[in-house]
């Protein structure tokens, strides 16, 4: 019975070792915050001032460990609705990672909070052959990619 029990043991742990990377339980997940732009360290804070007078999703690549998404609508432009950036997320699908974020118009004489520029830290559990932005549900490519 001892026999049994150890050879079910090796067994098991034969498989669990060689299935490691794809035995969800123990795969890290994805994560992310949203980091106020005072916080960020000196390459990205370098990044954002290049790209604050230009509206979009931005994209900087810090290291190999994870992504900052910059998103900025602060270049107000005369006669267009200023947009407030409402929600964001991210989403894996394979060796893609998708940047989902939502938009909507903002009254600036309401009293609901306007957010113009977010910036989200997306920290990463593996390398990415593709990153792709989503504008409320439509792939939009990225404003500005950059890295160290």
């Amino acid at each position: 019975m001892k026999k049994l029990l150890w050879g079910l043991v090796i067994v098991v742990s034969v498989l669990f070792i060689g299935n490691q990377e794809s035995f969800t339980p123990f795969h890290k997940a994805i994560s992310f915050i949203e980091v106020e732009k005072e916080e960020a360290n000196q390459d990205v804070a370098s990044f954002i001032q290049t790209v604050q007078e230009k509206n979009g999703a931005h994209l900087y690549f810090d290291r190999q460990n994870a992504i900052y998404v910059y998103l900025n609508e602060a270049a107000v432009e005369v006669g267009v609705q200023p947009v407030s950036y409402t929600d964001f997320s991210v989403e894996e699908d394979g060796d893609t990672l998708n940047v989902l974020y939502r938009t909507e118009g903002a009254a600036l004489d309401s009293d609901k909070p306007v957010k113009f520029q977010r910036l989200y830290k997306i920290q990463l559990n593996k390398a990415y052959e593709n990153v792709i932005g989503f504008r409320n549900g439509e792939e939009e490519p990225f404003a500005v990619v950059s890295g160290n």
